[in-house]
């Protein structure tokens, strides 16, 4: 029965073929950039160093736009440039194994679990990156969001500024138009006062020209009666008395022209609206003196 060799690659796709240490095609000097020293027993599996660290921090602002999308939620996949910059593992002689079928499963078992797991390392590095640089690209959109809320506070601050001035400008002018209007509200008293002054004196003539109304008004009654005394007995005298018709009509009364009835009246109607007066009636008529001047 011929030994089990271990399988030809047993690289994934985030990792490159692997040689054991324990195969006999592991050749030292063959290993281009590593830093392996197989003459430390104390570390056998010495990790390979890294040529590149990945750079983690605020992308470029070109890298952002201002509005970010939600990207895919897809698998990382590994970068084949930083798997060749990467040095391959050291190699073990063949012959320190030997054929052992067991031992050589077992070393294919171990290898292909380390495979796994530095397969499984870089995927979670990758997804790590891939999910830091999309918490970086959410803390740029929302740093530019908070940007942009922050312009407009400002512009809402400076209107608000603006708005203010305005109205300190408007509390002024209403100010000083409430002290015009005090100093006019204080000049219309002190003319009040006048005007009061002044009514309380006319109302003063008023009141002593009422009284000496009234106290005319009372001789002139006392001069009525007596005058009216003395036109009574006029009248009975010369038997004339005249009436007022209308404010350009006179009448006059006449009696003891008849000698045989002396209570008889004649009454001749004057018009005095023109310049020349017009007689208006006669009684008793009379054809030739009618509508005749006077």
């Amino acid at each position: 029965m011929a030994p089990s060799l271990p399988p030809n690659n047993t690289s994934t796709p985030a990792t490159p073929k692997r040689i054991s240490v324990f195969s006999a095609n592991y050749n030292p000097a063959s290993q281009v950039g590593s830093s392996t020293n197989i003459n430390n027993n104390n570390n056998r599996y010495v990790s390979p160093s890294k040529k590149r660290q990945l750079q983690f921090g605020t992308p470029p602002v070109t890298r952002t736009p201002l509005r970010v999308a939600a990207l895919p939620s897809i698998p990382a996949t590994p970068r084949t440039d930083i798997l060749k910059q990467l040095p391959e593992p050291p190699q073990i002689p063949e012959g320190r194994v030997g054929y052992d079928p067991e031992l050589r499963s077992i070393l294919s078992h171990h290898e292909e679990s380390l495979s796994k797991l530095i397969d499984r390392y870089s995927r979670l590095k990758l997804d790590l990156s891939h999910q830091l640089n999309l918490e970086l690209a959410d803390s740029e959109h929302q740093r530019t969001n908070a940007k942009c809320e922050l312009a407009v506070v400002q512009k809402q601050l400076a209107e608000t500024v603006e708005s203010n001035d305005k109205l300190k400008n408007e509390l002024t002018a209403a100010r000083n138009r409430l002290n015009k209007l005090t100093d006019d509200r204080r000049g219309m008293e002190l003319k009040l006062g006048e005007l009061n002054d002044a009514f309380e004196l006319c109302r003063e003539k008023f009141s002593s020209l009422d009284n000496k109304k009234k106290l005319e008004k009372h001789h002139l009654g006392l001069v009525v009666q007596e005058t009216k005394k003395e036109l009574d007995f006029l009248e009975e005298i010369t038997g004339l008395s005249i009436l007022i018709v209308a404010p350009d009509r006179l009448k006059f009364n006449f009696k003891l022209i008849d000698m045989n009835a002396y209570d008889r009246v004649f009454s001749i109607e004057l018009d005095l609206s023109d310049f020349d007066y017009k007689i208006l009636s006669i009684d008793p008529p009379c054809s030739k003196l009618f509508n005749s001047p006077t």
